[in-house]
């Protein structure tokens, strides 16, 4: 079975940290060369034999691209039509036409229908769209998703190879159980941190919520990504989730796992 790497190319809300003209205490400790507290738009990168594989592509792609030193690209994931996670379409539109081939853009098609609506070109990408229950196959790496709901259609994709792991980076309510059972025993969940330390979430699903959903998921470690602005400073954030869920982390840009 081939190897799988997984990097977090970006860890940060719609408007990634620092905030312009913020002085709170994460900003601040952001502005520090090396924070883990900076972060940009969320995408995650990921490495499967030699195919090179993207989910989320926000506006901060392209020196995201830059920064870890990748150059090409062979699939597209798209979990929902949010700027924060398909602002930087056109940049890899450009990577799709200076390799002379289709790229795969994989998705729903509830997905799609919002993409077109926003970008005209869309369609010039090779569709791979899923249906709930439906996999592809990349190589030997399983890649299929459970829908959840965050304002738009939204999907978690799941990933089953060397590695298992569910990727959600935006969830506002509590999964149903029927989707519960594909996300079952994974090695990696990875969790939707914006308002995680919110007594109230208005727009993400709390704290408490995701941690029972990882309990009932016996997932074997659990990972924050998309972390939001009002959290403290990397390490003191990692330091509370930790006190909760011992096998929790907080992901940085360019965390690898």
């Amino acid at each position: 079975m081939s190897s799988t790497k997984i990097k977090f190319f970006g860890t940060g809300p719609a408007w990634p940290i620092p905030r312009l003209g913020c002085k709170c205490r994460t900003c601040e400790d952001a502005r520090i060369p090396n924070s883990r507290s900076r972060r940009t738009r969320s995408s995650l990168y990921i490495e499967h034999g030699d195919k090179k594989i993207l989910v989320d592509c926000g506006p901060d792609f392209y020196h995201q691209m830059i920064r870890e030193g990748v150059e090409d690209l062979d699939y597209v994931l798209i979990s929902h039509a949010h700027n924060d996670h398909v602002g930087s379409l056109e940049d890899v539109r450009t990577i799709m036409q200076r390799r002379g081939v289709g790229m795969p853009l994989v998705t729903s098609k509830e997905v799609f229908k919002e993409l077109k609506k926003k970008f005209r070109y869309v369609e010039e990408f090779d569709e791979r769209l899923l249906a709930y229950g439906e996999n592809l196959e990349i190589d030997d790496l399983k890649i299929s998703f459970v829908p959840v709901r965050h304002g738009s259609y939204t999907l978690a994709f799941t990933f089953e190879g060397s590695k298992r792991f569910a990727y959600f980076s935006d969830i506002s309510h509590p999964l149903r159980k029927e989707y519960l059972q594909k996300i079952m025993n994974m090695d990696y969940l990875v969790l939707d941190g914006s308002e995680i330390m919110k007594k109230s979430p208005e727009f993400h699903l709390s704290l408490e919520k995701q941690l029972e959903m990882a309990r009932e998921a016996k997932a074997k470690n659990i990972i924050f990504t998309h972390i939001g602005h009002r959290c403290p400073p990397h390490e003191e954030l990692e330091r509370i989730v930790r006190l909760v869920y011992s096998e929790s982390k907080i992901a940085y840009d360019g965390m690898v796992i």
